[in-house]
């Protein structure tokens, strides 16, 4: 009989996982080398961004933390995207 386990994995560790996913994919390993690649805004993205962007070693200017598409605040805060903090309004 087989034994199946289960993990649990942080939000981050889970955007990780599947940034590593999507640049091992074959399609992304083919436009990367024969194309140009545009990854749209949003925090999962950020991840892939900065995971194909360590492979091609040009990761220096990269932060993945301001490259957000929307945010889900709690009511009455407000996000500061230039530093990427949410910041309480009193």
């Amino acid at each position: 009989m087989n034994k199946t386990e289960q993990f649990q994995v942080s939000v981050a560790a889970g955007k990780r996982l599947i940034a590593k996913a999507v640049i091992n994919m074959e399609q992304i390993k083919i436009a990367s080398q024969e194309h140009t690649v545009v990854i749209i805004s949003g925090s999962t993205n950020g991840y892939v961004a900065e995971e194909l962007l360590k492979k091609i070693q040009q990761k220096d200017d990269f932060s993945k933390e301001s490259f957000l598409r929307g945010v889900n605040v709690i009511h009455g805060a407000r996000f500061q995207k230039e530093s990427g903090q949410i910041l309480m309004l009193l």
